[in-house]
């Protein structure tokens, strides 16, 4: 397997055009392409375990930086050894019923992610880790 410098050095050689900017954009070319292989199908190598903590009382927790999808998940309550997995609400329809009353618990229920954000049913009483 090659390095990304001798790559990039070797498209130079086969295009016959070292220069700076033509090589900035074979650069370009060659990312677009690793992302579109990428997006093919689900690479073990793209998936991560990634930890949140939520806060007492708040229904959402941002999603780490890097998480651009959520699989699944599981949740610790603080102070507990117990690993809850709830279920993921399919719609925002079928989450907004959930919520017509307000509960809390450290056991959840249900999750659903919206806007970069993962939010827990029954809301968390105290702090938990998601995983």
């Amino acid at each position: 397997m090659r390095s990304y410098t001798s790559g990039r050095n070797l498209a130079g050689i086969w295009t016959k055009n070292t220069d700076s900017t033509h090589l900035t954009y074979i650069d370009g070319v060659a990312n677009d392409d690793y992302r579109r292989i990428c997006a093919l199908k689900d690479w073990p190598f793209l998936e991560r375990r990634r930890s949140v903590t939520t806060t007492a009382s708040t229904q959402f927790t941002p999603l780490p930086y890097d998480c651009d999808q959520v699989r699944e998940i599981s949740v610790t309550p603080s102070g507990s050894t117990m690993l809850y997995t709830p279920r993921e609400v399919a719609s925002r329809a079928e989450w907004d019923e959930l919520n017509l009353r307000s509960f809390t618990s450290d056991i959840p229920e249900a999750y659903f992610v919206f806007a970069g954000q993962v939010g827990l049913w029954p809301t968390p009483a105290s702090a938990n880790t998601i995983y």
